[in-house]
């Protein structure tokens, strides 16, 4: 698993479609699904319910979704925090 696949699923989530959040990512639909794939084998579960009108999220998938966007979260915070800290300081006059 990575970051960015975790916020894959997010966007995947947030449009109840792949074929939305691929076009929303700029990424083919079939990498998309082949990283809700690969995240269902790696943790032995259905995280999407696949309908006519898109996707639905599974029990499964609503608990992995809350871990997704509290584990990108963080990921940004952290980005944020050593970034100012490299920033130089101002010193005012």
């Amino acid at each position: 698993m990575n970051i960015e696949h975790l916020y894959y699923f997010i966007v995947i989530a947030d449009n109840k479609s792949i074929n939305k959040a691929a076009q929303k990512l700029f990424i083919s639909q079939q990498h998309l699904s082949r990283v809700v794939i690969a995240f269902e084998k790696n943790l032995n579960t259905q995280l999407l319910e696949r309908t006519s009108s898109g996707i639905e999220l599974t029990k499964d998938g609503e608990i992995f979704l809350r871990y997704a966007e509290k584990i990108v979260t963080d990921y940004r915070e952290m980005q944020s925090y050593f970034y100012l800290k490299s920033l130089p300081t101002l010193e005012h006059s």
